[in-house]
């Protein structure tokens, strides 16, 4: 059977996205916030042909395998709905909070329906956030799936 660490390994060479930090840059964050050791990292959304900045939140690995179980793209119109999905699932950080929120926007804009519906999806769901990865990654696919209800 199929754990949840191998499945997003899978759908990340799938989609050529080799490791959880690529594209991310290390900068200086205060000694308490960030991504541990007084360390917070920036990745880059593409928005059509630009490349803008935005600080990593450290919770990429959930996020993808949001991906796998919902089967959204790894593309604009799959973001927006991944954002739809896990705002309704609930988050728990300021920063996906705004990720959310950014791509609800974009979404009603340029795909109000596969938002609305995505955005419906997640009613009565549960998403990864907030568990730990170094339990999560060993979980079957199966029981990720019976956790989030997805």
């Amino acid at each position: 059977m199929m754990t949840a660490a191998e499945a997003l390994q899978r759908w990340r060479e799938a989609h050529g996205r080799s490791a959880a930090n690529e594209n991310t840059i290390p900068s200086p964050a205060p000694a308490g916030e960030g991504q541990g050791e007084g360390k917070s990292r920036i990745f880059w959304v593409a928005l059509g042909p630009l490349q803008v900045p935005v600080p990593h939140p450290g919770q990429l690995h959930f996020h993808d395998l949001h991906h796998v179980m919902t089967g959204y793209a790894p593309d604009v119109i799959g973001e927006i709905e991944i954002s739809a999905f896990e705002l309704r699932t609930g988050v728990k950080t300021p920063m996906v909070f705004f990720l959310c929120i950014a791509g609800i926007a974009l979404g009603l804009l340029i795909a109000p329906r596969r938002t609305w519906r995505a955005w419906k999806r997640g009613s009565g769901r549960r998403n990864l956030y907030g568990q730990k990865w170094s339990d999560v990654q060993h979980w079957p696919l199966s029981d990720l799936r019976s956790f989030t209800g997805i």
